[in-house]
C-alpha cells in the first residue's frame, strides 16, 4: 500500500532563552517528513505521511527541546489557497502537491 501524503503546519513557541540547538534539533527532527519547509521562525509546513500526534511525541521527545515549548499541529488543504509568497515557498508548495 503507498503511504498517503499530506501538508501539515507546525507553529511551536520556545522561550527567548532557548538555544539555538533546541532549534537545530527541531529541524533535525523534521528530516523526518519526506519534506519540509521553515515559514519563518516558528512556523514550519511538512509533507508527510504521518498523523500530527505522531509528530507531537517525536517533537516532544527531541534533544534540548524545553518543557515549556508550545506547539500546534495541524493538517493544511492545499487545494483552495490564495496569497502572495515568495517564488520558494510557491515552488516548494508545487513540488510537493505532484506526490
Amino acid at each position: 500500500m503507498t503511504a498517503k501524503y499530506r501538508f501539515l503546519v507546525v507553529t511551536i513557541r520556545l522561550d527567548s532563552t532557548d538555544s539555538d540547538e533546541a532549534w537545530d534539533n527541531l529541524e533535525q527532527t523534521f528530516n523526518k517528513a519526506k519534506d519540509w519547509l521553515r515559514f519563518s521562525t516558528g512556523v514550519y509546513y511538512l509533507f508527510t505521511s504521518t498523523d500530527p500526534k505522531t509528530w507531537y511525541a517525536r517533537i516532544r521527545d527531541t534533544a534540548d527541546m524545553p518543557s515549556s515549548f508550545s506547539v500546534l499541529i495541524a493538517p493544511v488543504d492545499m487545494s483552495e489557497r490564495s496569497g502572495c509568497n515568495t517564488k520558494r515557498v510557491w515552488d516548494w508548495i508545487k513540488k510537493n502537491s505532484k506526490t
